[in-house]
């Protein structure tokens, strides 16, 4: 089983991962087995990002969940886990107002958190983005990676110093680009005139209408399990990472 490697610990104790997605582009895989729960390496998906959280300093975690909540529920409760897991109802939210219930649940005294989308493979450095918060004084960061078809994906365009100016939705057009990688560091502020929101979308609503937020860019191992065919490309792209490795140790 992987072990995250302990990184330098930053101020920012608190973690959301949206755990609701519905898996309906994943076939018959998407009925039984929640997204965050399938399995790229050697463990679900949601154990790889409460890994990594930790290996930073986060000790709660604030999962969202929608269908098969009990499912991931269990999971949890059986894994020795380092730090404490927090469940938030939000079925049918969107992802914006899924995270607003979860900011809903943060102590009073907490400004700063992360959030990760659930369905995505990537061990970003969170460092970066923290230290980018802080430079540019700034209530967002998002983490972007380049990919060479952005058409099924939301397409960030920034200035020379990173600043977000376009959040353009998915395009038929696609071509290479950069993408929002589904990582960010938000202060509660962030979402604040959004609050009264029962259901909002992230990338639909909040990003391409908010003032100053800054993109970091991924250059690892980055994928998006949201369909059958990236889930496999996801596992053949690991399975080949791993057997490059075992050929240099040879």
């Amino acid at each position: 089983m992987h072990k995250e490697k302990q990184k330098t610990r930053l101020p920012v104790t608190e973690a959301v991962i949206l755990c609701g997605g519905s898996g309906s582009r994943l076939g018959a895989i998407g009925l039984n087995c929640p997204k965050c729960l399938l399995r790229v390496t050697d463990r679900p998906l949601l154990f790889e990002h409460l890994s990594l959280f930790s290996a930073y300093g986060v000790t709660d975690a604030y999962l969202t969940t929608g269908v098969m909540a009990s499912r991931i529920q269990a999971a949890v409760r059986t894994e020795c886990l380092s730090l404490r897991a927090h469940f938030v109802h939000a079925n049918g939210t969107g992802t914006g107002g899924a995270l607003l219930r979860a900011q809903a649940e943060l102590p009073k005294n907490v400004n700063k958190y992360w959030v990760s989308m659930g369905d995505i493979v990537c061990r970003p450095d969170l460092g970066t983005m923290y230290k980018k918060m802080l430079d540019l004084d700034i209530q967002a960061v998002i983490l972007g990676v380049h990919v060479p078809n952005s058409s099924q994906y939301g397409m960030l365009v920034t200035d020379e110093k990173g600043i977000l100016i376009d959040f353009r939705e998915k395009q038929s057009s696609g071509g290479p680009g950069l993408v929002d990688a589904g990582f960010y560091l938000f202060t509660r502020d962030f979402l604040s005139e959004f609050e009264h929101r029962r259901k909002l979308s992230l990338e639909y609503e909040v990003f391409p209408n908010v003032g100053r937020v800054a993109v970091v860019r991924h250059t690892g191992i980055w994928h998006d399990i949201g369909s059958i065919w990236r889930l496999r490309e996801a596992r053949r792209d690991f399975t080949q990472s791993n057997k490059q490795k075992e050929n240099k140790c040879v």
